[in-house]
């Protein structure tokens, strides 16, 4: 599915901040799957941020897999490549049952 292009505006990404994660560059597409990442689930601690689908780098749309963020070679490869085509961010997969992610540069 070529999400960016169905999107015609901004989506929302989420990330999940406590006190020893702030400021991090993963984004989610899934609030609830960025709720893990706070200290006591409240929504305060769930940081939005907006932006067009167009600027973020997905690797499917040149009929490639997502690269995987649990593998250092696939994010250092997407990150490389999503800078070089001059992209704000990159979606990357966080496994089987588990919503994409997102990484803002």
């Amino acid at each position: 599915m070529n999400w960016y292009k169905k999107a015609s505006k901004e989506i929302t990404l989420y990330r999940g901040e406590h006190s020893t994660n702030k400021n991090g560059h993963y984004y989610s597409l899934d609030k609830e799957f960025a709720r893990q990442f706070t200290q006591s689930g409240q929504d305060k601690e769930i940081i939005t941020r907006k932006i067009n689908p167009s600027l973020i780098y997905d690797a499917r749309n040149e009929g490639k897999p997502l690269p995987d963020a649990n593998n250092e070679q696939d994010f250092t490869s997407a990150l490389i490549k999503a800078k070089e085509l001059g992209f704000q961010g990159f979606r990357l997969t966080e496994g089987m049952n588990q919503p994409d992610s997102v990484y803002i540069l």
